[in-house]
């Protein structure tokens, strides 16, 4: 079954590509998570250099939005994923506050 499954999402990557409105894709461990004031979001750092996709103003870390749909279960996925040192896929879309914002989450590993 999971090898089914694996497949299939391997097939639908090559075929629609990355996430529609996506502007990059990071595969990548996450490092830290911060919760600063001033930020409307968890800022993220990732185990591999982070890419600025969209020129933000800050190419430090990655932001996911507090206003995003699903934040509360996408926030409890990057936590849980930073806890076990699982691998995670995030597509960032244009600037959120300044920094490359997370539009998707997916935990690959």
């Amino acid at each position: 079954m999971r090898f089914a499954l694996a497949v299939a999402m391997f097939a639908s990557a090559l075929l629609f590509g990355p996430p529609a409105g996506a502007s990059g894709e990071v595969h990548a461990r996450i490092g830290r998570i911060l919760s600063y004031n001033g930020h409307t979001g968890l800022l993220i750092v990732l185990s591999s250099p982070h890419q600025n996709f969209d020129g933000c103003v800050s190419a430090n870390y990655y932001i996911f939005p507090d206003n995003a749909p699903r934040a509360a279960i996408v926030q409890s996925m990057l936590i849980s994923a930073q806890m076990t040192g699982r691998v995670v896929e995030v597509a960032v879309d244009g600037c959120y506050e300044g920094f490359p914002k997370i539009v998707h989450v997916a935990v690959v590993s």
